[in-house]
């Protein structure tokens, strides 16, 4: 058993280095923009070396200022409790500035919510909205409720449970990172770089499950961790129901349960127990009973069966097809090929799978295109800086909105490219340190410390054959945060190391 838990947990160690470095290639190499616009189109650009220059004399800085003692190891909770604040703070006040109001799905996932309390039913009818995504039914209950306490279309509140949200979200990772590495001066870095996460602050006026799934997810990752760690199954049997939640709210969170259901798998051999085991099995049911138990209250509710929506095959299909925004985003044709099929799931499953038995022969036939295809693909969902957090919040062509002199700046003018440029070289501190600490310490991994690892493995793979997003990754994203403040920690005990033996 030794044996087999070494060569899984080698294995492991391997695809996540080599993903998180592919990650970092590509985000040292290229800058994703969008237009100054709502326009959906991201545009790649070659990037120039002086930010890596920066970035790294940006790292050199901040070594240089802790072997000066700026930070002291004795103030880690103090200067928690200002980074909790500053990004409720800053989140709060993006809600404001940004000016942003709900369009596409938001508008829709806050009409039907609005139109519940009053039992009009008409997006959940077939084909409307809620009929064809189901997997938004768990956010449309949620709106529901909130408006129910505070008013119809009381979108604003969201925007401020997104604040707790977004701030109870990096203190989930800094107790993760705390539990990983159990390192003050690494607490001390994941604090300092956090600080800088605003493509996570820009999604508190949007109304869709990002955040809050986030933060599920986060607290079921976290409770994995400490279940591997203690042996108390209470934290597992909680992690199981907080994953669930998650799914229900954002359906992509289904890659964190299967991730923490390897990790699980891999922990059972390491410690030769059954019982890791059978909490996958009770996972799995609490994912089975919730999706019955969400999709159940609304067949109840309104009446309608939920069982001919749009396949998953389709966005797989569409995730493998040019478009005139980029390799493998959005091009409608989920909604054209579920049209086109009648409304029919199985018709439109049945189109989808033979497309994609197509696109993936012509793939084999022609290998530099696939490269390019998918090279470009990842390019423009990992290398755009802001994660479509800008983007996401300029809606002002679909909306009569005005601009005042600050969020027309922040939009279109020099303070969007200050930000863009700004993120763009923290991007690269993140990556570069991540993946410094990953290859540096990567005989020392085991499979609690890179759980984390295998979470962004999934995504990444996962979002090479689905739709692509930048906001999709985001979540992947903030996860490399603990990876980049061990990696400045491990960069600054061979900067000491060596300096000792210069003396010496």
């Amino acid at each position: 058993m030794e044996k087999a838990y070494q060569f899984l947990n080698k294995f492991l160690a391997i695809i996540v280095i080599s993903v998180v470095a592919a990650i970092t290639l590509m985000v040292v190499n290229y800058i994703t923009m969008f237009p100054h616009s709502y326009y959906e189109r991201p545009l790649i650009f070659k990037s120039f070396w002086i930010f890596v220059i920066i970035a790294g004399l940006s790292i050199a800085l901040a070594i240089m200022l802790e072997r000066k003692g700026i930070l002291k190891d004795n103030k880690v909770d103090f200067y928690l409790k200002i980074l909790l604040a500053y990004s409720f703070i800053v989140s709060v006040a993006w809600l404001y500035v940004s000016g942003s109001y709900p369009v596409a799905d938001q508008s829709y996932l806050n009409l039907g919510a609005s139109q519940m309390l009053e039992g009009n039913y008409n997006y959940f009818q077939e084909p409307n909205y809620f009929y064809k995504y189901p997997h938004q039914l768990g956010m449309v209950f949620l709106l529901n409720v909130i408006y129910r306490i505070f008013g119809q279309s009381n979108y604003f509140i969201f925007g401020m449970i997104n604040a707790v949200g977004v701030t109870l979200c990096l203190y989930l990772l800094y107790k993760i990172t705390k539990l990983l590495f159990d390192n003050r001066k690494t607490e001390k870095a994941y604090i300092v770089l956090a600080f800088f996460m605003f493509p996570l602050f820009f999604y508190t006026p949007f109304i869709y499950g990002n955040i809050v799934s986030l933060l599920f997810s986060l607290g079921a990752i976290y409770l994995t961790v400490l279940y591997m760690k203690r042996n108390k199954l209470w934290y597992q049997l909680l992690a199981s129901l907080l994953i669930v939640i998650a799914i229900i709210l954002k359906s992509n969170s289904l890659i964190v349960l299967l991730a923490i259901g390897l990790l699980l798998f891999v922990h059972a051999i390491k410690i030769k127990k059954i019982m890791p085991l059978i909490m996958i099995a009770v996972m799995m049911v609490f994912y089975y009973l919730g999706g019955q138990l969400i999709s159940g209250y609304f067949e109840n509710l309104t009446g309608i069966k939920f069982n001919n929506s749009i396949p998953k095959t389709a966005y797989i299909a569409m995730g493998l097809q040019e478009s005139n925004r980029a390799p493998g985003w959005y091009n409608w044709y989920v909604e054209n090929v579920y049209e086109g099929n009648a409304y029919s799931s199985e018709e439109t499953n049945s189109q989808a799978i033979n497309y994609i038995k197509d696109r993936v022969t012509y793939f084999s036939k022609h290998p530099i295109y696939a490269m390019k295809f998918f090279g470009e693909k990842l390019i423009t969902i990992w290398a755009d800086p802001t994660f479509q957090g800008l983007w996401i919040n300029n809606n002002s062509e679909l909306t009569d909105r005005d601009f005042n002199v600050v969020n027309y700046n922040i939009f279109y003018g020099p303070i969007n490219a200050l930000i863009v440029l700004s993120l763009y070289v923290y991007e690269i501190v993140i990556c570069l340190l991540a993946s410094f600490y990953l290859i540096a310490t990567r005989k020392k991994l085991d499979h609690i410390i890179i759980s984390l690892g295998i979470v962004i493995v999934g995504g990444f793979f996962f979002h090479l054959i689905w739709e692509a997003k930048g906001q999709y990754t985001l979540s992947y994203y903030i996860l490399l945060l603990p990876y980049a403040a061990a990696g400045f920690t491990e960069i600054l005990r061979q900067v000491n190391n060596k300096l000792k033996n210069q003396v010496v």
